[in-house]
């Protein structure tokens, strides 16, 4: 037997020629493998140019002057003493501490703007404290209810309790009373017997 391999097949058709021959697949393939051979030719390119480029291109730290380095530690501090600012005066939101750097960098004396609350600050301050005592008013509300049911609960059991001593009560009189009338018959047949 013989095998045969057909790499590329031309289309059969009932009307003309065949649509592809075997020279065109091969030239199509060595198209795509030169397109290939190409793009990995660049890439490798590129990776070389980026590895043989200077180090200190990408790693070279900027240097600050005295008078940079002055201003930068003098906006640490005055950043730091904004928070002792804003505990001792009440100052917040974003204007107030704007106005507080702007004094402090410029070394004069804090202004009545750092010194100003936020308005939407103090609006959001102000929602929260009735926020907080709506909350207390309910639970203080919720407690006395509370207290109102459980004392009404306890009257309830008292009463029952005492329904139920007094039923107990009645009942044990009615027993003792039952007793009674027993033994007092049987008294009265005994001395009907003693006479007869």
């Amino acid at each position: 037997m013989f095998i045969v391999s057909h790499p590329v097949r031309p289309r059969l058709d009932t009307a003309g020629p065949p649509k592809t021959s075997i020279a065109e697949a091969a030239g199509h393939c060595m198209e795509e493998t030169m397109l290939r051979k190409l793009i990995a030719a660049f890439a490798v390119l590129a990776f070389v140019t980026v590895m043989g480029a200077p180090t200190n291109l990408f790693s070279e730290e900027r240097k600050f002057s005295e008078g940079q380095l002055r201003q930068q530690q003098k906006m640490k501090d005055c950043a730091q003493d904004w928070n002792a600012h804003k505990e001792k005066t009440g100052a917040s939101g974003q204007a107030a501490y704007r106005a507080y750097l702007s004094d402090c960098l410029k070394g004069r004396p804090i202004s009545a703007a750092a010194k100003a609350k936020d308005p939407a600050e103090e609006k959001k301050r102000k929602a929260k404290e009735s926020a907080e005592e709506k909350a207390a008013k309910k639970k203080e509300a919720d407690e006395e209810k509370k207290a109102k049911k459980e004392k009404a609960d306890e009257e309830k059991k008292a009463k029952k309790e005492k329904a139920d001593a007094e039923k107990k009560k009645k009942a044990e009189e009615a027993k003792e009373k039952a007793k009674a009338k027993k033994s007092k018959e049987k008294e009265e047949k005994a001395e009907k017997k003693k006479a007869a």
